[in-house]
């Protein structure tokens, strides 16, 4: 939809203010005590002024909802459905007015507002309560609590409830009891998207929750963190007086899905962030990973604001300050471009995102409620580094950048966002200051198997990523053993994203596609994922194993192993043996991609994919392509020597429209393919990125003439050797490197940079070189001089030291 855009630009001084650490106390036992408390309510409405800009904002929103309701609008247009388009739900209104009654300065607004807010939640309660019908409207559909509308607007209702607590009479708050109670009950055992509930119920802090893989998996689903949320929040909203019931029964009280919704839910999310998600880098990407973390967010600050966030009583999930909260800062900083791009002149600057999961937009968009709650209690808790950190990503990152800051502060289409970004810009505060050239330029996601290197922070900086996931869950993409690659403000190449099967397909994210056997179902996606070649979506045969990686100033490297993801033990589409990949990104401006594909079974297409700006010159074994800036990208395919390329135009529409997420730069597709469809075939790549006018550098291959098999690439005065033979490595298997005999190979004497991955890492080896009939001939062996780096890398000259070689980096 196309926002309401109303507001004009006002400048504000924004950031870090003295705070007072809030003591941990006993449980909150009045209200408000949901995301704030009566202590903030004299700071708050002395920042309710009309020179806070972002106040002014959700004023104007405010406003805007107040004229909705007077004329009839927003009853009339809100049939309470859960599938239907609201433009402006009721309970949003609830919400803003709600907030408002707590933080405006003028008593009578106060009353005003606390009025309008019980109206609507009575409105709404009143019809919930006659209980759930098929029908969808009048907020009674049986799935309103646990399906779309819950996802965006769920927390309203328990935060109404919470902050206008003392206009709410015996009777209403009988009614409100009786609905949270059945839409808790509906939440308790949901499957919106299929195993979105931990089992068994009503059991807490139990690694039995932990059993069922699947089900582990899917606590990072945004559903599976609306229902906790939810369940929390309704529980902390009531007060024990008015929620009676027998404490040997689960279940018929509110305030019984409060260890329900820690002890299980949170239980079970918290051990995802800290494995499977370990880095903070979301697997279903970044459109829906932000709003399911979120949600957990939501919840987290609320039990800190309600006196709930002790460890000692409920367990280490009740923290927001265990490694993957910690980590989101520094994996945000590096999953946006280094550049902001106007995409629309309205939308002002945004900063594209390294996706790889369903998702409408390229950009970096909806993140307020992911890290304006970490920041609120950042706060709350006077840590000063990650205050600063999260305001500062909230003030420039997102789309329009400072200068409409408050034209995202007053969006009537993001309501809990306008509570949010009041309650964490302080307009008394110093501007915040960019935390980002703090961090490393190397950053490794070990949980969702993301690499990420770019040469500086500027904003004219070569970027790199490769990612290499687990694919078990809703809107995660095929895209194991992808890259993507920008220069100078603009992609040269990256994944094709969209929402659904096809845009999700391994022929769209920049790796291999390898023909199986055919499954025993053609049911989507399967059938889809085995046309192409893909790997298989939700039903992978196993995890990928990320082998190895290191980076250095002057490269990055990784070795992945991706098979499992292209096989399905389910369907009995299994005849793929190996699928692994080497790349080295030679910074700035070159990469070498090598591959080793192999099937059981002949016959059997193998095909490697880039994504491409535009249609590509293809010349014998080159293609060509040009940026909308100007820049070139050239592919050199160096492996197989008779490699058949092609351009291929076609766009993912299989589901018969076009899944391509908005402004995407991608049109094209090279497509290079083994001839004759071999068991076994080997790709080997070299990409550059180039200025306008600047000519490739020279690119040829090389191979070992003895020894353990090497393939290599000359780029220039550089080569680039990668093993033949790594074979599939099993999950969970340690790599220590190829088995390594020693191995000869010959370049020209131009080449003056060296090298070998694949060996074992930190280990030490010997270099002799030999001219021979005008060629360097070189010889690798083990020995006493050189040692490689801790992803295997072997380099000569030696490297100057540089601390970014003792990678991987592994953030938990």
């Amino acid at each position: 939809m196309t926002p309401f855009r109303f507001l004009c630009l006002c400048v504000i001084s924004i950031a870090l203010a003295a705070q007072t650490p809030r003591a941990q106390a006993a449980s909150v036992t009045t209200h408000p005590r949901l995301w704030l408390t009566q202590n903030d309510l004299p700071r708050l409405r002395g920042w309710a002024v009309p020179s806070n800009s972002v106040y002014a904002a959700l004023q104007n929103v405010a406003t805007s909802l107040k004229s909705k309701m007077d004329d009839g609008s927003l009853y009339t247009g809100d049939p309470g459905c859960n599938w239907c388009y609201v433009q402006f739900p009721v309970e949003g209104a609830m919400e803003i007015f709600a907030f408002m009654s707590l933080i405006e300065s003028d008593a009578g607004a106060r009353a005003d507002y606390a009025n309008r807010a019980h109206t609507l939640l009575m409105y709404v309660m009143n019809q919930a309560v006659l209980g759930p019908t098929a029908a969808d409207s009048h907020y009674r559909y049986t799935g309103f609590s646990t399906n779309m509308r819950s996802l965006f607007y769920g927390e309203a209702f328990p935060l109404t409830a919470d902050w206008i607590y003392s206009t709410l009479s015996a009777s209403d708050k009988q009614t409100i009891r009786a609905v949270f109670l059945r839409w808790q009950a509906e939440n308790l055992i949901a499957t919106t998207s299929g195993l979105d509930h931990p089992e068994p119920v009503w059991t807490y802090n139990d690694p039995v929750l932990l059993n069922d893989p699947d089900r582990f998996r899917t606590s990072a689903n945004n559903f599976f963190n609306t229902h906790m949320n939810q369940l929390g929040l309704m529980a902390l909203a009531f007060d024990p007086a008015d929620d009676p019931g027998d404490a040997n029964v689960n279940g018929d009280q509110v305030r019984d899905y409060l260890p329900d919704a820690i002890g299980a839910w949170l239980y079970l999310h918290h051990h995802m962030m800290e494995t499977l998600s370990a880095g903070g880098v979301p697997p279903e990407g970044m459109a829906y990973g932000p709003t399911g973390n979120g949600r957990a967010g939501e919840f987290l600050l609320a039990l800190y604001t309600a006196g709930e966030m002790d460890t000692s009583k409920w367990g280490p999930q009740v923290s927001f300050t265990t490694p993957f909260w910690n980590s989101l800062v520094p994996a945000y900083s590096h999953s946006v471009s280094p550049a902001p791009t106007v995409l629309e002149a309205w939308k002002g600057p945004a900063y594209l995102v390294a996706d790889h999961g369903d998702t409408y937009d390229i950009y970096l968009k909806a993140v307020m409620t992911l890290f304006g709650t970490r920041g609120l209690h950042a706060y709350y808790t006077n840590d000063a580094s990650t205050l600063n950190a999260i305001r500062w990503i909230m003030l420039n990152l997102e789309a329009g950048g400072a200068a409409k800051l408050a034209t995202r502060a007053g969006d009537l289409n993001y309501l809990r966002d306008c509570i949010l970004y009041f309650l964490l810009f302080d307009p008394n505060a110093p501007a915040p200051t960019d935390p980002r050239p703090g961090l490393p330029l190397d950053y490794y996601a070990v949980g969702s198997g993301h690499l990420l290197a770019r040469t500086s922070w500027n904003a004219n900086a070569a970027w790199f990523n490769f990612k290499l996931s687990w694919n078990s869950i809703d809107h995660q993409h095929n895209a194991g053993n992808g890259f993507e690659f920008y220069r100078h403000g603009e992609w040269l190449t990256k994944s094709w994203p969209g929402y659904g099967y096809y845009s999700g397909g391994s022929d769209y994210k920049n790796t291999l596609a390898l023909q199986n056997s055919p499954p025993n179902s053609m049911i989507a996606p399967w059938g889809i994922n085995y046309t192409v070649g893909s790997q298989y979506a939700y039903s992978p045969a196993g995890d990928p194993n990320w082998l190895t990686h290191s980076s250095t100033s002057a490269y990055t490297y990784a070795l992945g192993d991706a098979t499992n993801l292209y096989n399905n033990t389910q369907a009995n589409s299994t005849d793929i043996v190996e699928a692994t990949r080497s790349i080295f990104w030679l910074k700035p401006d070159q990469i070498a991609v090598y591959d080793r594909a192999a099937s059981q079974t002949a016959g059997r297409f193998k095909r490697f994919w880039l994504m491409m700006p535009i249609t590509p010159t293809i010349s014998g074994l080159r293609a060509t392509t040009t940026t909308p800036g100007g820049q070139k990208l050239v592919v050199d395919t160096l492996l197989p020597v008779n490699a058949a390329l092609s351009a291929d135009g076609s766009i993912p529409n299989g589901a018969g429209y076009n899944e391509t997420a908005n402004y995407e730069p991608m049109t094209s597709r090279l497509k290079v393919e083994a001839p004759g469809s071999p068991t076994t075939t080997r790709f080997m790549h070299v990409l550059q990125g180039l200025d306008a006018n600047v000519p490739p550098l020279a690119v040829a291959q090389t191979q070992s003439t003895s020894g353990t098999a090497f393939d290599g690439a000359i780029i220039g005065d550089t080569v680039v050797l990668f093993p033949t033979n790594v074979g599939h490595v099993p999950t969970g298997t340690p790599f220590n490197g190829i088995n390594f005999a020693g191995t000869s190979y010959a370049v020209p004497t131009t080449v003056k940079k060296h090298f070998i991955t694949g060996l074992t890492p930190n280990g030490i080896y010997n270099f002799s070189f030999q001219n021979i009939a005008g060629n360097l001939q070189v010889t690798v062996s083990a020995g006493t001089q050189y040692q490689a780096d801790g992803g295997g890398v072997l380099s000569y000259p030696a490297p100057t030291p540089d601390w970014r070689s003792f990678l991987p980096f592994i953030v938990r």
